[in-house]
């Protein structure tokens, strides 16, 4: 006779199926662990951008868009260098003065800066000094680029365009912004006179600045080229009775020469 197999007593047996839950658990825990150090192991580490390493700019100057054209040739000297930064004893009533003297509207024209309104005049005389620039300068550009001194009426043409600058969209339209555009290009061709960018036509060609050019030729060329194109500059800049030598002889006399009666520089 066949013995009877002792049955395990109910207890024992929940008592091995929660151990081998356990031990389920625990062998589950270590392979996720285990999958999970592998794998960030093997992933690449976090992207740097450049720019957060310091990474070095491009050096060199900008390529200037538009086409490329010949070098200008120009003339000879176009302003004494001490006469484009400097006139002694012409502030705002001298100016006045002189443009109630002609018979363009200049003289009329009020600027509003802030909550106060200026004359012409006294806008022109604070602009230049804030620039150093010599005041006939600016109110030569004016009258060579629109005549808007010597005409009694201007057209709207006239005054809106009075530098003759249609550039950056037509931003600087009006009689003051045109001149706030020039004197501020006039400024800039200073400050870049040692390493200056080409120069940009009106038709949105460039071309290098000529050789040997002083500081105010190379500031009145690269104003002047900006409203007109290439082949026309020459004749801008001394080229005539409209050019601006003729038209700085015809309102103040010759601007080339040295001057001679300049008060003595203080001691």
């Amino acid at each position: 006779m066949i013995g009877r197999r002792k049955s395990i007593p109910r207890r024992v047996r929940l008592l091995i199926a929660e151990l081998g839950l356990i031990i389920a658990l625990v062998a589950t825990s270590y392979v996720t662990h285990r999958q999970t150090a592998l794998l960030a192991h093997a992933a690449p580490g976090p992207t740097v951008l450049p720019e957060l390493l310091g990474a070095p700019t491009p050096s060199g100057p900008t390529p200037t868009p538009g086409r490329a054209v010949a070098v200008p040739v120009t003339g000879g000297a176009l302003i004494n260098p001490m006469r484009f930064s400097y006139e002694p004893d012409w502030y705002a009533p001298g100016v006045q003065k002189f443009l109630d003297g002609q018979p363009g509207p200049l003289k009329n024209l009020r600027v509003t800066i802030g909550d106060r309104e200026h004359s012409f005049a006294e806008f022109l005389i604070s602009q230049t000094s804030l620039y150093s620039l010599n005041p006939k300068v600016v109110l030569t550009l004016l009258e060579m680029q629109s005549h808007i001194i010597s005409s009694a009426t201007p057209s709207s043409d006239q005054t809106d365009w009075a530098m003759g600058y249609h550039g950056e969209n037509e931003h600087w339209r009006g009689t003051v912004p045109q001149a706030r555009w020039a004197m501020r290009e006039l400024r800039r061709a200073v400050r870049d006179y040692a390493a200056p960018p080409d120069l940009v036509y009106a038709d949105g060609s460039h071309s290098p600045v000529p050789g040997g050019l002083d500081v105010p030729q190379y500031a009145l060329t690269r104003v002047l080229a900006a409203t007109v194109n290439p082949a026309d500059l020459p004749a801008r800049l001394n080229g005539g009775p409209d050019s601006f030598v003729g038209t700085y002889t015809r309102l103040f006399g010759n601007g080339s020469a040295p001057p001679t009666d300049w008060p003595a520089p203080a001691a």
